[in-house]
């Protein structure tokens, strides 16, 4: 038995048991819920423990009890996650009231919300699922995988290239792929794969140096990307600092040749950081069609509190430097 952890569309992390396909009742069993961490905990069930297996109701999968006296000693616990399995974000245990008293919830929540795949995915089906506005004709038609988490997509104006900005263990990677028509990415070929640190961005603090975004300009000549930092120092008076890069491409769309031009330091303007209490975290961004307005997204601690802050450009794409518009 392995185990693996769904994000459901309100962050909740389920544990799922992955198991040697068996037939019960008729039907072949190779999955089975196990709710949450505090019933994996009171059955004590490990990754590579044998199992009892029943279809409650003759229909759905559960894992009845362990079968100890199969067990081998090395067998590895499962233990509740600190992050995200899916976006990497912090998880956390919600609190409720029971009279006077505080008690932790069982589930464990993801709080990257929309920043989260998992989330997005489940809370557009659920939607336009019947139980909700029932949408026919909503479905959907291609799943891609990739081999590195994906913190934003971008497509050159045709549709026909795929840019993706993957966190790793190190630092962000940027890849760009060959789609084999306009938004079509039943299938994708890689072009070009480059390692953030190559471009010029500076990454202090690998692993907790974040790529938060990138965009182009209309005409794929200049690119723009966002660099974020979510750790303070030891004495907790430095502000997690973002960043937004601007490189020069010699080729349109083509990030081979990208040069850098300079950095925009996106906690100097406007309101982007709450200064009193830290939590404005820049997430994502976006231009205006004409390329004179700069949209940043501030996340903040809590639901319903995320800020859309608009800039006024002094010419296209006017960040560090100005890009002819088309």
């Amino acid at each position: 038995m392995d185990i693996e952890i769904q994000v459901g569309r309100t962050g909740v992390l389920t544990p799922v048991a992955r198991l040697s396909p068996v037939n019960i009742g008729g039907a072949l069993v190779s999955n089975s819920s196990l709710h949450n961490f505090e019933e994996i905990k009171r059955k004590d069930i490990r990754i590579g423990d044998m199992v009892w297996v029943q279809r409650a109701g003759d229909v759905i999968p559960q894992v009845i009890k362990v079968i100890k006296e199969k067990r081998k000693n090395d067998l590895t616990l499962i233990n509740p996650p600190d992050k995200c399995p899916v976006c990497g974000s912090k998880v956390v245990r919600d609190k409720i009231k029971l009279g006077k008293k505080e008690k932790e919830e069982k589930y464990i929540r993801c709080t990257g919300e929309f920043k989260c795949s998992s989330q997005v995915i489940e809370r557009i089906k659920h939607f336009s699922s019947k139980s909700a506005f029932d949408i026919d004709g909503l479905t959907f038609e291609r799943e891609i995988e990739f081999l590195n988490d994906i913190d934003s997509v971008a497509f050159n104006t045709e549709g026909t290239k795929l840019y993706t900005l993957s966190a790793t263990e190190e630092t962000p990677v940027l890849t760009s792929f060959e789609l084999p028509g306009p938004n079509d990415i039943s299938s994708k070929t890689q072009i070009h794969q480059v390692n953030l640190t190559t471009l010029g961005i500076d990454v202090d603090n690998p692993g907790d140096d974040i790529g938060s975004d990138v965009e182009f300009s209309e005409d794929g000549f200049a690119m723009f990307i966002l660099m974020r930092n979510e750790t303070f120092n030891a004495s907790g008076t430095d502000l997690p600092y973002s960043y937004m890069y601007q490189f020069r491409l010699d080729t349109s769309f083509d990030v081979s040749t990208a040069e850098k031009v300079g950095r925009w330091n996106v906690e100097g303007f406007g309101n982007i950081t709450n200064m009193d209490n830290r939590t404005g975290v820049p997430e994502g961004f976006t231009f205006s069609p004409d390329g004179m307005m700069l949209f940043i997204v501030q996340s903040k601690n809590g639901p319903g509190t995320d800020e859309v802050n608009r800039f006024d450009l002094e010419c296209p794409y006017g960040v560090v430097e100005c890009v002819s518009a088309t």
